[in-house]
């Protein structure tokens, strides 16, 4: 004979289970009627209940049978389905996710110092390589002292008399750090979250939420932010068409990157001037034109133009138009989506490393083309300018001297720094920074995928081992580059451990990954479609096959394949 439980220790089963778990005949791990249970929690679906057990008993088998039928007709609603219906509204995917209004995006009680350090390494760990123009010392120095200096969104009721001035386009700057980063940071993605405990915010997006915000700026307001270029916006619009990339928009995120582009060339930020053949410091009919467009007919001087000061300043709009040029490739694919920048035109030095960037050390870089930018004329010129800026910079100083003095002591008459600017260090062969590696090999792959897009072979009017084929110059540029490379920058498990511990595996990786990508971009084009009864490497089978490939030098296609299935091995084990 069975004994009772004990009222200590009563029997557990809960009688009430859902629509879904009844049909499905499993158990139901519920807290009562109306409660969601684990197994619709864990799917994403409507918990729904029979009418019997939300009304305590008083429904009938036949009403529990109903409800489970029509809750098992219920279309199935996909979250791809979900965020499509929001497409044409107001409100984007981001602020169903995110309870917290858009105007509220820069709050400084949340966005705390910390937490821009902690913003901030996170964009130099994942993005610092394709997007570079950052310099730590500058962008936190807005940033210092009290928190009323922080840039807000939110409109503030009572005036700061003492609120430092923020540049135009800052706020911009600040949404798009966040728009790529949020995404990283949980002390974020939990404020997203808010009080519920049923749901999470998204990862992804938490970082929406803050490109919503960053795009209500670019395009709201009759588009007020946009306004007249700065370094900020640029930077800005970067940092929003990266982030469209990566959520698979790519004509939004060209766009927008056009859009950053023009600015980019409208400020002139695509010329050095002692590589540019007129500079506008130097000509009268260029500051007119300047002045024109809106950016240059008013240029101060407050910097000393042999200063590291003026070095980072001028490294900035270096990266700037860099990262212009880095993402245009990026986004650049075929006929509809041509690129808009080409390397013929760019008359500016390459970027310089990290530390020289950092602390402000004037040197001088290769070119695109991958001359030295520093020989003995272009120092020359350098001074000649450097001459003119300070004539420029001391009569400005004159005008300002007495307001600053009186203000806050800055004297910028007496300004100049006794640096010798003829005596600059060149940064080239096996002293090149990574970072102009980098865009070097950016720049083939624009050729390489130009190439590609265009038909590749099916175009190509001569063999491939012909020296004047575009394959052949295309694989030789590939090949001068890889043979270029010092021993420390070489595709090793060594170096790639050396890298991870001086944080420098970002580039190292990226830069490799691109050079694998070419080699199988390249040479994917002379591979047989379906080799069934190839038994060695051989050319194409498919058409066009021209006669002459037939004729290939002794191990040329063993070559090939050799370059191509050695390029997705070693990008595998990046990856």
């Amino acid at each position: 004979m069975d004994t009772p439980p004990s009222p200590a220790n009563p029997r557990m089963r809960s009688s009430i289970a859902c629509a879904r778990c009844r049909r499905s005949k499993i158990k139901c791990g519920n807290s009562g009627a109306n409660t969601i249970c684990k197994a619709c929690e864990a799917s994403g679906r409507d918990c729904v209940y029979p009418t019997s057990a939300i009304g305590g008993g008083g429904g009938t088998k036949g009403e529990s049978d109903t409800a489970a039928k029509s809750e098992e007709k219920r279309p199935r609603i996909r979250k791809s389905e979900t965020h499509a219906a929001g497409k044409g509204a107001h409100n984007t995917a981001a602020q169903k996710e995110s309870t917290r209004p858009l105007e509220e995006a820069l709050d400084p009680s949340v966005l705390t110092p910390k937490v821009w350090q902690e913003v901030f390494d996170l964009f130099q760990l994942h993005f610092a390589t394709d997007l570079p123009f950052l310099h730590s010392p500058t962008f936190f120095a807005p940033l210092c002292g009290h928190a009323a200096r922080l840039p807000s969104t939110v409109t503030k009721t009572t005036p700061e008399p003492e609120e430092a001035e923020i540049v135009p386009g800052y706020e911009m700057l600040l949404l798009g750090l966040l728009a790529l980063t949020a995404r990283f940071h949980p002390g974020l993605i939990a404020y997203h979250s808010g009080a519920s405990q049923d749901k999470t915010t998204d990862p992804v997006a938490t970082s929406e939420y803050y490109a919503s915000a960053l795009r209500g700026l670019v395009v709201g307001v009759k588009g007020v932010y946009i306004g007249q270029p700065n370094l900020e916006k640029i930077q800005a619009l970067l940092m929003l068409g990266l982030h469209e990339w990566g959520m698979c928009k790519g004509i939004k995120a060209w766009i927008h990157v056009g859009l950053a582009i023009r600015m980019a060339q409208a400020m002139g930020l695509q010329f050095d001037d002692d590589l540019d053949e007129e500079p506008w410091v130097l000509s009268s009919a260029m500051k007119i034109e300047a002045q024109h467009l809106g950016f240059g007919g008013s240029r101060e001087y407050p910097l000393d133009p042999a200063s590291s000061e003026a070095f980072i300043d001028e490294e900035a709009r270096r990266r700037t138009f860099w990262s212009c040029f880095v993402m245009d490739r990026y986004l650049s694919s075929g006929k509809f989506r041509p690129a808009m920048l080409t390397s013929e035109d760019v008359k500016l030095q390459l970027p310089s490393s990290e530390q020289s960037f950092m602390f402000g050390e004037r040197v001088c870089t290769n070119l695109i083309t991958g001359k030295c930018s520093g020989s003995a004329s272009r120092v020359k010129r350098k001074a000649c300018i450097f001459a003119s800026m300070k004539e420029k910079r001391e009569m400005w100083g004159r005008e300002r001297s007495s307001y600053h003095t009186k203000e806050d002591g800055k004297n910028y008459k007496d300004g100049g720094s006794d640096k010798d600017e003829t005596n600059i260090r060149c940064e080239i062969d096996a002293d090149e920074g990574l970072l102009s590696r980098f865009i070097r090999m950016v720049e083939i792959w624009g050729k390489i995928a130009k190439w590609s897009c265009a038909g590749g072979r099916r175009t190509a009017k001569r063999a491939p081992w012909n020296p004047s084929s575009t394959f052949y110059q295309l694989r030789e540029s590939l090949s001068k580059f890889h043979e270029s490379m010092p021993r420390p920058l070489r595709l090793t498990s060594n170096n790639m451990q050396a890298h991870l511990t001086q944080r420098t595996s970002s580039p190292f990786t990226l830069l490799h990954t691109l050079y694998c990508l070419c080699l199988i971009v390249l040479h994917r084009e002379y591979v047989p479609f379906v080799p069934l009864r190839c038994d060695k490497p051989t050319g194409p089978l498919d058409d066009p096959a021209p006669p002459e490939l037939k004729d290939a030098p002794n191990g040329f296609w063993e070559d090939s394949a050799q370059h191509l299935f050695k390029a997705g091995r070693d990008m595998m084990d990046l990856v």
